[in-house]
């Protein structure tokens, strides 16, 4: 969509230069535009939509593309996630948001809250405990525009359990899990090679992930998508689950992240090939520098000198 009003504002820009332009040299307004503006006799010329593109030069177009680059990569990955199910009423998420500009900020709300200026943690239920339920939080990367508050850039959701009744299954041991390596918000290659690092002191705990709606996978370390089948333009989502020797419940991730592959896929580049070996020594002799010429291995002629 922000790609979309790109290119609309691109070229509104376009023409309204262009017919500016050819309005000054004596053509019609812009209401004229693929109009004849000129009266039977009369001298003054007939602007066309052939006319705007003449106007148009490279220099032009040079310089309004300036206006249409893409935004600034960013991603962002969020840790120190509540246990799945808890009975704890508080919890305290911490955010790492990678980027080159300087301008972009983090959003974040939980459950339908509105979004706001996110501390690093986000603190939850200091003042006021957690009620029992489920509580999701959302984190949005800002990037000077209106947020969509239905596609966040990093979610996680967990459950509230009374004091003393939580679940037989439900976790003792907390642990963490954090994503790095995670693929721009926005970009053209269609394939990504995820990391992770779970936290815990227990050592039964293993990681498990999906891609979009695929089932979960006792996942590898990287989790390598695209690498056989170059994924689809559109948006992608990946789910990693913290397996306390209950598998994992689809709707409940521990952490996840979601981009979107723009038109025009391609795969990471190919890495370079080796440099070729050097050469190996020559077994002939070398020329020598003198009035000796060489004839063959091992023989020689003089030349004659005053």
């Amino acid at each position: 969509m922000s790609k979309l009003r790109h290119r609309q504002s691109f070229s509104l820009t376009l023409v309204a230069l262009a017919t500016a332009m050819v309005a000054g040299c004596g053509g019609g307004s812009s209401d004229d535009v693929g109009t004849s503006s000129a009266t039977p006799g009369s001298s003054s010329p007939e602007t066309s939509s052939a006319d705007i593109q003449s106007a148009v030069t490279p220099t032009m177009m040079t310089a309004l593309a300036a206006t249409t680059t893409a935004p600034t990569p960013a991603t962002l990955a969020i840790s120190t996630l509540p246990a799945s199910v808890t009975s704890s009423t508080s919890a305290s998420i911490a955010y790492k948001l990678t980027t080159t500009s300087t301008s972009y900020k983090v959003a974040c709300r939980r459950d339908s809250y509105t979004p706001v200026a996110c501390p690093n943690p986000f603190v939850l239920g200091k003042a006021a405990p957690l009620s029992e339920g489920l509580h999701q939080v959302d984190f949005y990367i800002d990037r000077g525009t209106a947020i969509d508050t239905a596609k966040p850039d990093a979610t996680y959701s967990w459950t509230v359990a009374p004091a003393g009744t939580a679940p037989s299954n439900a976790p003792t041991i907390d642990a963490t899990l954090s994503l790095a390596n995670l693929p721009a918000q926005m970009t053209s290659l269609g394939s990504a090679s995820i990391g992770f690092t779970m936290k815990t002191t227990n050592s039964g705990y293993k990681v498990m992930c999906r891609r979009d709606t695929y089932a979960p996978i006792d996942c590898p370390n990287p989790f390598v998508i695209g690498s056989t089948t170059p994924l689809a333009a559109g948006t992608h989502q990946v789910d990693f689950y913290i397996d306390r020797g209950t598998g994992a419940t689809v709707t409940q991730p521990d952490a996840s992240y979601a981009w979107t592959v723009i038109s025009g896929t391609s795969t990471a580049p190919a890495p370079a090939p080796a440099p070729a070996p050097a050469p190996a020594p020559s077994a002939l002799p070398a020329i020598l520098q003198s009035p000796t010429q060489v004839l063959s291995s091992g023989s020689s002629i003089s030349t004659a000198t005053d």
